[in-house]
């Protein structure tokens, strides 16, 4: 694995993870939400939804707080995993392999499944023989069956 591919990329977002919701809903919220807050409403889900997406875009709040750092991550898991300073690898029972971020806000785990690569999603898929049988004469067909 050489230097290059596991290179610290940047995110583009210039948004202040370190404020306080009300600031943040003022600041990045969309005009639903600010007048929602203005009117006395919590948001909270609302408001957790348009930061995640804001922030960590792709990524949901996990389930439960079960998944754990992976011991050996796929490559390109781990390259993906350097967009940010603290996200890593782990395993969730139901999803496999997953970006992983704990503690955010305080309180919630987010997860979310790596793009995989187009040669990894191809692999899935493999060609297999079908004979038929016509009036005493064989036919061989091809087909694609997704594994």
């Amino acid at each position: 694995m050489s230097d290059k591919s596991l290179k610290k990329v940047e995110p583009d977002s210039s948004i202040d993870i370190d404020l306080d919701k009300d600031t943040w809903l003022y600041i990045y919220g969309s005009p639903d939400l600010q007048q929602a807050r203005s009117l006395g409403y919590e948001c909270e889900q609302r408001y957790l939804k348009e930061r995640i997406e804001a922030e960590y875009r792709g990524f949901e709040v996990a389930d439960a707080y079960l998944i754990k750092k992976t011991d050996f991550p796929s490559k390109y898991a781990l390259k993906q995993s350097l967009k940010w300073d603290n996200v890593y690898v782990g395993e969730y029972y139901s999803k496999g392999e997953v970006l992983t971020v704990d503690k955010y806000l305080g309180k919630y785990q987010l997860i979310k499944t790596p793009d995989r690569p187009w040669y990894i999603i191809c692999r899935q898929f493999v060609a297999h023989p079908l004979f038929l049988t016509f009036g005493g004469s064989i036919l061989l067909l091809s087909f694609i069956l997704a594994i």
